[in-house]
């Protein structure tokens, strides 16, 4: 719903098509182990709506998933107010981030801004020549955050898959990991 010019409420969770961008979004919190009857219904209610054949640009959480600084070949991840990472983030983003396969992915919570390295998503099925796109994880802080370190805003040039080449969408930087979501 368009509350005013180019200012969108999406509502708790759904798949929209903004401006020609596909843009996925759950909020809530969960606890760490989402497995509870609502966060279960919610997580699946989500991937429910995806059409592997309309690939997500962008994903919203509200929460990291717990998953997103592991396979990270070397880079450290940060520490999230005082804690070890394992025991931020819940288990219901990581299930929408590893359905998914966003290109981007945006979340909040955790109060620090953290980029992660790109990340290869695993094929969708194992035919010659399908595109295994990375996914990019942008933790952000929270408005007005005085640690001008904490980013909570990120401008991303974000190009709609169904615009890019297979060549352009295959691409991979040099840092790219294997998927958190996803064992080798």
């Amino acid at each position: 719903q368009e509350v005013a010019k180019n200012i969108f409420f999406l509502g708790s969770q759904g798949i929209q098509d903004l401006h020609g961008l596909r843009v996925a979004f759950m909020s809530g919190h969960y606890p760490l182990q989402a497995l509870g009857a609502l966060e279960t219904m919610q997580s699946k209610a989500l991937i429910g709506l995806h059409d592997p054949t309309n690939p997500v640009d962008i994903l919203l959480t509200a929460q990291w998933p717990t998953a997103v600084c592991s396979m990270l070949q070397g880079s450290a991840p940060p520490n999230v107010r005082g804690q070890p990472l394992r025991q931020v983030g819940t288990t219901a983003a990581s299930a929408v981030a590893k359905s998914l396969c966003p290109r981007y992915h945006f979340s909040g919570n955790e109060r620090t801004f953290y980029e992660r390295a790109p990340y290869i998503n695993p094929p969708s099925n194992n035919k010659p020549g399908t595109v295994r796109h990375i996914t990019r994880f942008f933790g952000l802080s929270q408005v007005g955050d005085p640690d001008k370190k904490n980013r909570w805003l990120y401008a991303a040039g974000v190009t709609a898959v169904r615009d890019m080449t297979p060549d352009a969408l295959n691409s991979q930087p040099p840092n790219t990991t294997p998927s958190p979501h996803a064992p080798p």
